[in-house]
C-alpha cells in the first residue's frame, strides 16, 4: 500500500501474522523530495495493526486526532496520520531509521495529505488487517 501526496510517499507491504508469534513483517519505504529510505524488515507487535486500525477509523469518522503505527522499536520505524486543524486538514509524519554495529540512518518527513484520500487508505489497511 502506498501513502502519497506529490512525491512524497510511504509505501509499505504488511505480511500476515507470523504462525505461533502474531508479529507481522513488513517492509517500507519512504521517499520526501529528493531523501529516499527503505528497509526491508521492520516488525509490528500483535495487535499494533488493529490499534492503528481503530484509530484511523476514528480519525476518519470525526476529522480529529492522530493515528499511529509503530514498529515493536518505534526508533525502527513510525507512521502518523494526523487533524492538524477544525478544517480537518491532514498531516502525515514518519520516520524510518537503522542502526548497526559503526553506523545510524535515518529518513524523517512530513507532508500534507489530501483529506478525500483518508477513506481509500483505511480501506486498504483493513484488507491488510483482515489477512490473519
Amino acid at each position: 500500500m502506498i501513502i502519497e501526496q506529490g512525491n512524497n510517499y510511504i509505501e509499505l507491504e504488511i505480511s500476515s501474522p507470523a504462525p505461533g508469534s502474531k508479529a507481522r513483517r513488513t517492509s517500507v519505504g519512504l521517499q520526501c523530495g529528493d531523501f529516499r529510505g527503505t528497509r526491508a524488515e521492520v516488525w509490528l507487535e500483535p495487535g499494533e495493526l488493529e490499534g492503528f486500525l481503530d484509530e484511523l477509523r476514528a480519525l476518519e469518522k470525526k476529522r480529529n486526532g492522530k493515528a499511529t503505527l509503530n514498529a515493536d522499536d518505534p526508533r525502527e520505524f513510525q507512521i502518523g496520520i494526523a487533524s492538524i486543524d477544525k478544517s480537518g486538514h491532514l498531516e502525515v509524519t514518519a520516520r524510518l531509521a537503522i542502526a548497526g554495529n559503526d553506523s545510524r540512518a535515518a529518513v524523517e518527513c512530513r507532508f500534507g495529505l489530501d483529506p478525500s484520500r483518508l477513506l481509500g487508505i483505511l480501506r486498504e489497511f483493513e484488507i491488510i488487517g483482515a489477512a490473519a
